[in-house]
């Protein structure tokens, strides 16, 4: 009888002192309520009180983050930056400016009048075969 006496004496024992250590953790640990008028007035502060009690959030933060790390990584320079540089089109000798002249008329010419005008006549070909395919097309039967 005296060991389960001692026994339950031990229980006890810590059971009270489980008790009034885990009281003391919660009471610890219990949510204290918001500074609302610092949270508000202060942007910072009130994403460093939301992201400490929520994983999400914090996890949504440095998302938004590594977002903004990522903005500025992609405004920088390229790593091997490169200057090309080139020179065409040096008369060397006597000029021979006609041929010049002549291909910037030719390439205006076939720009502003050739293109456009083979444009319009293949689009009316085109109107025009449609509109006699649908009227040399052979009426089906319905099936009754």
């Amino acid at each position: 009888m005296t060991h389960l006496f001692q026994n339950l004496v031990v229980a006890l024992v810590a059971f009270g002192l489980a008790f009034w250590c885990g009281g003391a953790r919660a009471r610890a640990e219990t949510p204290q309520s918001a500074p609302v008028l610092q949270l508000l007035r202060n942007d910072a502060a009130l994403r460093a009180w939301l992201v400490e009690r929520n994983r999400q959030v914090g996890a949504a933060s440095a998302r938004v983050d590594q977002a903004y790390a990522d903005l500025g990584a992609s405004r920088l320079l390229a790593p091997n930056p490169s200057l090309d540089f080139g020179v065409s089109d040096l008369v060397v000798g006597t000029s021979n400016a006609v041929v010049v002249v002549g291909g910037t008329i030719s390439a205006a010419l076939l720009t502003l009048v050739v293109l456009p005008v083979t444009y319009y006549w293949a689009m009316r070909a085109r109107d025009w075969w449609t509109a006699r395919r649908a009227a040399l097309a052979v009426p089906t039967a319905e099936p009754s």
